[in-house]
């Protein structure tokens, strides 16, 4: 959460916002359910919750300064992953 809330600060965010953002992330519970069985509530502080518009945005504010391209390497990015790409000319690249 302190990485999230510098990259925020940083980017200009309303700290209301930030804060908001912050809270809706920290020790929230999840669990499984499956047909009529459902696991025990456990609590989580890190990565985003599946499925919400909130969370492609966010992986993408945490990752928007990630750089890596070389003459053999490059960044491609995407809303919800990246990849580092490179032709492999030989066996042992």
């Amino acid at each position: 959460p302190s990485l999230l809330q510098q990259k925020m600060g940083g980017a200009g965010v309303d700290g209301h916002l930030t804060t908001w953002t912050i809270n809706y992330l920290t020790n929230r519970s999840q669990y499984v359910r499956l047909l009529n069985c459902s696991s025990e509530e456990v609590l989580c502080s890190t990565g985003t919750p599946q499925g919400t518009v909130l969370s492609p945005f966010l992986f993408t504010f945490y990752t928007f300064d990630l750089i890596y391209n070389t003459s053999s390497c490059h960044l491609q990015k995407f809303s919800d992953d990246s990849a580092i790409v490179s032709c492999v000319s030989e066996g042992n690249d």
